[in-house]
């Protein structure tokens, strides 16, 4: 009779449609394609400027030497 009530028991729940937490959840899917340009323009900057800081000697890197030397001389520890 357990056994009768078991396989009852797992063909309803594997067949019956359950799908109640899926139609009631609020979040929703949005697509790659609808996110907003603005989201990686931020991002993109940053990477660029770690870019060119790293390679060669130039303007970037000069700036962030002289930034480095000015608040160490203000705060060492820093």
């Amino acid at each position: 009779m357990i056994k009768k009530i078991l396989v009852f028991f797992l063909l309803c729940t594997t067949f019956c449609d359950y799908n109640i937490a899926q139609s009631l959840d609020t979040l929703k899917f949005k697509p790659y394609s609808t996110q907003k340009l603005s989201s990686y323009i931020a991002p993109a900057v940053f990477i660029t400027y770690g870019v060119i800081s790293l390679s060669g000697d130039n303007f970037i890197r000069k700036l962030d030497y002289t930034t480095n030397n000015e608040l160490t001389e203000d705060f060492p520890p820093f």
